[in-house]
């Protein structure tokens, strides 16, 4: 059943799912803020329909030039005299679809599913991530019932860029000591994370004449994908990973040339998918064919979702390039693929509480046949300054040995542990138990949360919670509706006994 202007309202599959939960309000809001595009960098709409929402209510509101929209209201009742609290949400969503489903994010709204348990999308990221966080806002900022100190809600812009809104908000405009983030997980009180490093390393590469009579896309598609983070422990195949291994065993035993090689869209999506442009004689297509499915056979139960990985190899034009890519340098290319580090790098258990581990995931792979340029971007995710430093020079000794420029193109502080001692901390605690009917787990996130950011303002209390999101950055992505009810109490109980 899918979830649009007329059976929102009207579908009894909407009552029986939502009418009686108290958090009624954020699968509303959450519905209506998924009919409007909110990809990063593309917020504007999204920030104009925080804007409305904050004048039809007379809330104050601005929006800073990084398109981050804050709204603040006051107190109600006995908590007019305690601290403010500051909630923070990321407002934009990673966009991915699946090859060749017709949607563009940049107006198409999301079409959401229940099933069972979960609110999934039709063949798209869902948004959850962190939609979820910016429904529970609204949805306390539109009560008139629920007990809450003064807030200030900040909705940051291109979180899944960089975090380009929280790296550039004026810290000075935050008058609260205590700071809930909304992007965490339900099975964890968030209060630490990793600090991550976006690495590209290119390089040149030369032409050589083409003398082959066809041409073809070899394509490696249906695998998982996911979070970078969260998914990077979960032998997920990595399509950029896959490719290499395949071509280095094409180039083993027949000949060709690559022209053209596309592979991944975003350094924090583990790749799910590659496009290869390659010409070979047409006399060789049989015997390349049987490469392909002995490959795909040895994956085999490799990989989770091994059984779902399709390989297919088309002729696309009698016409054929002029010119493809030089193969000395297309070894180099897989050298440094299979080089470079790929997955979890290390467990690291900090400070006594959970800690996961750091990572890299090998992102990003683009040819610019124009420019003559190879580029491969990574994203590093580590714990503490010295694996920083550690897993970086490893880049940079491989890209020095193999040839490879080597630019890092944004980095993320890492956000150390909170101290026991904190108040906000213990009062979670408290109210994880009455929720969650069980003691909290204290994590230290292994993905990246805009909280490494505000936590340079000076004495600033802050935590991290969410609900139960899974399969994040990916067209399986989900979210449990029990566990949006649990994280709407759990969220307002923290509100009400902080004093």
């Amino acid at each position: 059943m899918y979830l649009n202007e007329e059976n929102f309202i009207l579908n009894n599959n909407f009552i029986k799912y939502f009418i009686n939960l108290k958090s009624r309000k954020v699968f509303e809001f959450f519905f209506e803020i998924s009919k409007i595009p909110r990809e990063s960098g593309n917020e504007t709409k999204i920030s104009e329909y925080l804007v409305n929402f904050a004048l039809k209510r007379n809330f104050f509101y601005f929006v800073d030039k990084s398109n981050n929209t804050v709204i603040k209201k006051r107190a109600t009742g006995d908590l007019k005299e305690s601290p403010e609290i500051v909630l923070q949400s990321h407002a934009d969503m990673v966009c991915v679809k699946k090859d060749n489903f017709d949607h563009n994010f940049l107006t198409d709204e999301i079409k959401i599913k229940i099933n069972g348990d979960f609110l999934i999308s039709n063949n798209t990221t869902l948004g959850a991530d962190n939609g979820i966080g910016v429904a529970i806002m609204l949805a306390i900022l539109d009560s008139k019932n629920i007990s809450h100190p003064k807030l200030e809600c900040i909705f940051t812009a291109q979180e899944e860029v960089s975090m380009i809104g929280a790296r550039n908000f004026d810290m000075s405009l935050i008058n609260g000591q205590t700071f809930i983030n909304l992007d965490g997980t339900d099975n964890y009180i968030g209060c630490g994370c990793v600090g991550t490093s976006i690495i590209s390393l290119s390089k040149k590469y030369n032409l050589i004449k083409n003398n082959f009579n066809s041409l073809y896309i070899l394509k490696i598609n249906g695998l998982y994908g996911g979070h970078s983070a969260v998914d990077i422990d979960k032998n997920r195949a990595n399509a950029i990973i896959l490719t290499a291994d395949l071509l280095s065993e094409l180039l083993e035993k027949k000949d060709f040339l690559i022209i053209d090689i596309n592979s991944g869209l975003k350094e924090n999506v583990i790749p799910s998918s590659c496009s290869i442009k390659i010409t070979f004689d047409k006399k060789d297509y049989l015997d390349i064919y049987k490469i392909i499915s002995d490959f795909k056979n040895k994956i085999k139960k490799s990989y989770v979702d091994s059984e779902s990985i399709n390989i297919t190899v088309s002729e696309i034009d009698t016409k054929t390039e002029n010119y493809g890519i030089d193969k000395k340098y297309l070894n180099d290319i897989l050298k440094l693929i299979f080089i470079l580090p790929n997955g979890v790098i290390n467990n690291n258990l900090i400070s006594g509480k959970i800690g996961k581990y750091d990572s890299s995931n090998i992102a990003v792979f683009e040819t610019d046949p124009k420019n003559k340029k190879i580029s491969i971007n990574c994203m590093m995710r580590s714990s503490n300054k010295y694996y920083h430093d550690f897993n970086l020079n490893k880049f940079r000794i491989i890209s020095d040995v193999l040839g490879f420029k080597i630019d890092i193109l944004s980095e993320t502080p890492i956000w150390e542990p909170n101290d026991n001692k904190s108040k906000l901390l213990n009062c979670a605690k408290k109210i994880y138990r009455e929720i969650y009917n069980q003691k909290a787990k204290i994590r230290f996130s292994s993905g990246a949360l805009e909280s490494c950011f505000f936590k340079t303002i000076n004495n600033l209390e802050i935590i991290s919670i969410g609900p139960n999101i899974i399969d994040m950055h990916s067209i399986n992505e989900k979210v449990s509706i029990k566990s949006i009810e649990k994280f709407y109490l759990f969220l307002i109980g923290i509100l009400d006994n902080l004093t």
